[in-house]
């Protein structure tokens, strides 16, 4: 598979923190405008980052979060395509029942809290191995008061015990392109055996026409060894080859899948580029940027640039020797 090397200028702030401030609260006025504009072009998730104006005015009100994690929550809860993945596994996951036993593998934390407040009747599990990142997760779902339905475990999902078959619900997004090969098949076939017969996983992995991996000089989770040249795996890119070979082996094919995109190819790298850097990054136009520089495409090999594709697979209930004839 072909590898592609990306320097990352990271945190070199061009930015004085006076002008910082009033580019930051003149966004927080232009949010409104921008998340409009979102919602007549048709930009997914809009709903979501509704809710979580709510949940951030709800949770400031009674002094569970700061002013600034309220601002921050309310104008800037999603990063470019989380606007999509985070919509169509929400809609995906109402159109069964949601409640029992839900499993969730190292998914962006706001997905997890939004659906436990959504759902009282719903108990989850969430792994990461990130023992800082789920430092800030545990915080979080305190904060927010879910935290009695919600346990946490620092670790690898093989890690986490022989529970074979015992969630109903199982997500990970935008987590398995993270794990080198060969790790990515046994993570999936660990998180596939932990499903239920009729079960629903919900996956979504970043995808393009032709499929690569990508090397950075910047070991963001500091999980994984730099090579000798200082750059870490990042991520994997999927093509179609690339999900039935690494994925539909495990699940089989998906019940339902929809794929989000670049219009122009480059603009993920630009946009990326800009937020590590450490310059002030137009936040408030992030929902925006997404219904002009994305759209959904039928398939995979369809892309001209870097999209996410947004997958779900319920497991089958093999009938019982007893019942066969």
């Amino acid at each position: 598979m072909k590898r592609v090397y990306q320097k990352l200028d990271v945190g070199v702030a061009r930015t004085g923190r006076t002008r910082s401030r009033v580019v930051r609260a003149v966004g927080v006025l232009l949010t409104p405008f921008y998340l409009t504009g979102a919602w007549l072009h048709g930009v997914p998730g809009i709903r979501l980052h509704l809710r979580c104006v709510w949940l951030s005015c709800a949770a400031l009100i009674s002094g569970r979060i700061s002013f600034s994690e309220a601002l921050a929550l309310a104008c800037n809860p999603f990063d470019s395509v989380r606007y999509f993945e985070f919509s169509a596994i929400w809609d995906w996951m109402h159109s069964g029942p949601v409640g029992g036993e839900w499993l969730d593998v190292s998914s962006p934390r706001l997905f997890s809290i939004l659906l436990l407040k959504s759902h009282t009747d719903l108990n989850a599990l969430l792994i990461n191995p990130d023992m800082h990142d789920l430092a800030i997760t545990e915080e979080k779902i305190s904060a927010f008061g879910v935290h009695r339905r919600c346990r946490t475990f620092n670790g690898f999902i093989h890690e986490a015990g022989p529970c074979c078959e015992r969630f109903n619900l199982v997500s990970s997004i935008s987590v398995i392109e993270h794990i080198p090969v060969p790790d990515d098949l046994t993570a999936l076939s660990e998180i596939w055996r932990r499903l239920r017969p009729g079960g629903r996983l919900y996956l979504s992995v970043p995808c393009a026409a032709v499929s690569f991996e990508e090397y950075l000089d910047f070991n963001e989770y500091g999980i994984l060894k730099s090579d000798e040249g200082g750059f870490v795996f990042g991520q994997r890119f999927y093509d179609e080859e690339l999900l039935a070979s690494r994925v539909f082996t495990i699940t089989g094919q998906p019940v339902r899948a929809s794929v989000y995109g670049e219009k122009r190819a480059g603009v993920s790298v630009e946009d990326r580029a800009r937020k590590v850097r450490g310059d002030i990054y137009p936040f408030w136009r992030e929902s925006y940027m997404m219904g002009m520089q994305f759209r959904r495409f039928e398939r995979v090999r369809d892309l001209p640039g870097l999209g996410v594709i947004a997958m779900e697979f319920v497991k089958k209930v093999e009938p019982c020797e007893q019942c066969v004839d």
